[in-house]
């Protein structure tokens, strides 16, 4: 399935990729170029979703919306029980505090964006819940 890729700190470069392993390519070379201090968040858009998960920290998150922009917003559920916030701060700059519940680890936020890069469908692996 053909999708894009772009990402925070260069959202004027989008990329094309038709595959998973086109897709871990991509997230690994941004991974390598653009997080050595600081975490950014690529984008995916593949089949009228837009994936939004952050990369370059050992913890991510993963939302879901419509290539629309319109909602629903979904975000995956990790821990529904944890209580507390965690603290990113994409390219250093932009504070942002998810709730831990929301927090997973990034190896499963990149196994969940391979899925809907294949699929086109929104993963079935976790729960979701709306922002």
């Amino acid at each position: 399935m053909k999708a894009t890729v772009s990402w925070w700190s260069h959202n004027e470069d989008v990329v094309t990729v038709y595959d998973a392993a086109e897709l871990d390519r991509v997230v690994d070379e941004v991974i390598q170029s653009e997080c050595k201090e600081y975490p950014t968040v690529i984008e995916i858009q593949a089949n009228g979703y837009l994936l939004k998960m952050a990369v370059g920290l050992a913890e991510s998150f993963v939302q879901i919306s419509s290539d629309s922009g319109l909602s629903p917003y979904l975000v995956a559920v990790s821990d529904k029980n944890a209580a507390d916030t965690f603290d990113f701060y994409f390219q250093g700059l932009h504070h942002t505090e998810i709730p831990r519940r929301n927090i997973l680890p990034s190896a499963f936020a990149r196994e969940l964006s391979r899925a809907l890069v294949v699929t086109g469908t929104i993963p079935e692996s976790i729960e979701w819940e709306e922002l």
